[in-house]
């Protein structure tokens, strides 16, 4: 799809990429981090769902949303 970064940037001024961590700073800062691990960790799964069932994920791209909006908004 021709999608590396240097050909986005090349097409507009406005791009940016956005990489997820688990933290800046702590244990895990060097680990790479994806949606799933990252709603998990945070807590997310935890509080939703039912007290005897196990934790409920989103059911969409939650993490990549947050990361896509906060990357506009510091834009």
């Amino acid at each position: 799809m021709n999608l590396a970064p240097e050909v986005l940037f090349a097409r507009t001024q406005a791009g940016r990429t956005a990489h997820l961590r688990v933290g800046q700073d702590g244990p895990y800062r060097r680990r790479p981090g994806f949606g799933t691990l990252i709603e998990g960790m945070s807590g997310f799964a935890a509080m939703n769902g039912f007290a005897d069932r196990e934790p409920v994920l989103p059911p969409m791209y939650l993490a990549d949303s947050v990361a896509g909006s906060t990357v506009r908004a510091r834009r």
